[in-house]
């Protein structure tokens, strides 16, 4: 047995899956909200049997328990497998793992390591850190919270690192692949970095993605702040300051804080909120919440308090409402950033952690305080700016406290602001075309797709299939993959009474995924309810396709015969 299947006989996948999801029980497999797409009804479904999930609903993803990991991480298959064979006491020396990817990732990792590791100790031993270590100093970080977040300094020269990377055997190419160094002329490497106190960026498992970089003097006229460009490792819409340090926590005190720079965080982990993330900047991504939210539901910003603080706070209810997510606001009092607050009057940001408010109270005292309320156009204006956050409130509960709240605070009618924000949102509907599918096509291929499941999973699947093809030859499918699939069933049910685990006697494996999909489709537990059902799906197929060949027919002659067959199966059809 390989290690890749040794991994997947020794990990139960709705065991592993279960820490992260939560899953319910319903008839023979679990069924979840999807991890990987928004959405209100269940659709991810997970089959102790055949050890699978597939979503069902607009992601459409599926696979074994080492595809799940790699959807959860982010990660290629090689990453997957070395997260997954400690946790399945698997040794994975023996076994070569032909993933491309995987091995350049590993490639750039060792990169990125190396110059963090080149940049703390610049940073924390060598005469040319000693200006940067005076910085940071001043902005009293201690030592132990400089080592745990490896802060460090890039020295201001054009090529400190390059040289640092060469002589460790580093090509120039991959210098510049991992973000560290730029291509000048006649193909010279110049460092990115000059002069600046340098971040890991890393992933939750520390692995170093990319660094951000604060110049350090400050008269140069250079951007404050610096990142890696977009690389192979790096995104910067995916990337959390601090998350490696801080999911333990987050994950214990179930709620994460959300801060913008890198010294708020630090100094936050330093006076004990070490579930403290940073957004590097101020706007809160899709991709970060899809990242947190896999650690906790509960979100508290801890933003500055200024106009731009107030509209990341805006746009992070926009894009965090489809996720059913509990926001929180703090306060800070005195206009101070989360740092400055921290060293100047901890127990000020203490205060401001314990009294945090609700998002939607938080927007609706400030828009209050900007307003005159008493006044007719000072109520209008706190409605206009209310509206577009009332509108994407989900949560029918949530949805009338707001009400309630925003027309005690305004002195407004609850039914008459009601008719305000419908008439906002009739205003504000985009007129897009719809997604569901509803074409006739989409349907049959539904049917097509039940109809395979109530053959593998019936209690006698040589019976059922037969009940299939009474009605219908191979050819008749609307999906080819159907009736190839059915085909092979029936020749594999010749010699066998029932499927076992696993599909590699399905000998076209292109033809698996439908296979195994089907195992995770809910059909009645009994053989005569599954006959039934089937019966019915194949006079419905049978009677769709009748109504295409009448519509194609060449002569009347034709079509005489057609309208009567299709009249016989409606006859059977009505009733089944």
């Amino acid at each position: 047995m390989s290690a890749i299947e040794e991994i997947k006989q020794k990990l139960d996948i709705v065991e592993y899956i279960g820490q992260f999801v939560t899953l319910k029980k319903v008839g023979r497999n679990f069924h979840a909200l999807c991890p990987f797409h928004s959405e209100k009804s269940p659709s991810f479904v997970v089959s102790p049997e055949r050890q699978l999930w597939h979503c069902f609903g607009a992601c459409g993803e599926g696979g074994d328990v080492i595809k799940f990991v790699m959807e959860w991480e982010n990660c290629t298959f090689g990453e997957a497998l070395h997260i997954l064979a400690p946790l399945a006491n698997v040794k994975l020396d023996e076994i070569s793992v032909n993933d491309q990817v995987w091995d350049e990732r590993i490639k750039m990792l060792q990169v990125t390591a190396l110059a963090a590791d080149f940049f703390h100790y610049i940073f924390t031993q060598h005469r040319i850190g000693e200006a940067a270590r005076r910085y940071v100093a001043s902005r009293q970080v201690s030592a132990s919270t400089i080592k745990a977040f490896r802060v460090g300094y890039a020295p201001d020269s054009w090529d400190s690192l390059s040289k640092f990377l060469r002589a460790k055997k580093i090509r120039n190419d991959v210098i510049v692949q991992t973000g560290l160094g730029t291509m000048g002329k006649h193909s010279a490497v110049y460092d990115r970095f000059r002069g600046r106190i340098m971040f890991p960026l890393t992933d939750t498992r520390g692995a170093i993605m990319g660094f951000s970089g604060r110049i350090l003097n400050t008269k140069d006229k250079e951007a404050k702040y610096i990142n890696t460009p977009e690389t192979p490792l790096y995104h910067k819409r995916e990337t959390l300051f601090g998350i490696e340090q801080a999911s333990l926590a987050i994950r214990t005190k179930e709620e994460v804080i959300i801060m913008e720079g890198e010294f708020d965080v630090m100094m936050a982990h330093q006076f004990g909120y070490t579930q403290s993330v940073g957004i590097k900047g101020t706007a809160l991504t899709t991709e970060q919440i899809h990242l947190l939210k896999r650690l906790t539901h509960t979100f508290i910003f801890c933003l500055d308090m200024d106009k731009a603080g107030t509209e990341a706070i805006k746009r992070g209810i926009e894009r965090s409402q489809e996720y059913d997510l509990s926001l929180y606001v703090m306060r800070l009092s005195g206009g101070k950033d989360p740092a400055d607050l921290l060293t100047s009057d901890p127990s000020a940001f203490k205060r401001a952690y314990k009294e945090k408010v609700s998002i939607y109270d938080f927007l609706l005292e400030t828009s209050v305080a900007r307003h005159d309320v008493t006044k007719v156009y000072g109520q209008k204006e706190v409605i206009d700016e209310l509206a577009p956050v009332i509108t994407t409130i989900t949560n029918p509960v949530v949805y009338e406290f707001f009400i309630k709240k925003t027309a005690q605070a305004t002195g407004t009618d609850i039914a008459t602001l009601k008719d305000a924000i419908r008439i906002y949102r009739r205003t504000q509907r985009k007129k897009t075309p719809s997604t569901k599918l509803n074409t006739p096509a989409a349907h049959e291929h539904m049917a097509e797709d039940y109809a395979i499941a109530l053959i593998v999973q019936s209690p006698q699947p040589a019976e059922t299939i037969d009940i299939a093809l009474e009605y219908l030859d191979f050819d008749s499918f609307t999906q080819p993959a159907t009736g190839e699939l059915i085909k092979e069933l029936k020749a594999y049910l010749t010699n066998h009474e029932s499927f076992p685990t696993g599909d590699a006697y399905i000998s076209n494996p292109s033809l698996r995924p439908l296979f195994n999909r089907a195992f995770l489709i809910r059909v009645p537990l009994d053989s005569t309810r599954i006959n039934t059902e089937l019966k019915k799906i194949a006079l419905t197929l049978k009677k769709q396709m009748l109504h295409k060949r009448i519509q194609d027919s060449p002569s009347s002659e034709e079509t005489k015969k057609l309208v009567t067959a299709l009249r016989s199966v409606e006859k059977e059809l009505s009733v089944v």
